[in-house]
């Protein structure tokens, strides 16, 4: 890792965290993720039930190699930005 991740997520508590842009050039981009990866976990954490700003905070503390472990759910993600679920909705 040099800098940022290169991603901006959404979702939270309940709906899981989900990529939510990647930055182009970048080596989550070059790696292949994209807007709708649902991130299950990140190096040894699981990112169920964490809230986006857990989540943002934790990425941005690790230092040297990041492993994520993602799953693509494109049609889960686009409901999950529909109906606004998330940190915004879910109070933990």
């Amino acid at each position: 890792k040099e800098g940022s991740v290169g991603i901006r997520v959404t979702g939270g508590n309940q709906v899981g965290i989900f990529v939510t842009a990647v930055q182009p050039g970048s080596a989550s981009a070059l790696q292949g993720l994209v807007p709708g990866d649902k991130i299950l976990k990140v190096n040894d954490m699981d990112m169920v039930g964490v809230t986006r700003e857990e989540a943002v905070l934790f990425l941005l503390s690790l230092q040297d190699q990041i492993e994520l472990v993602v799953q693509h759910k494109r049609e889960e993600y686009d409901q999950v930005v529909a109906s606004g679920h998330g940190d915004s909705f879910y109070v933990k």
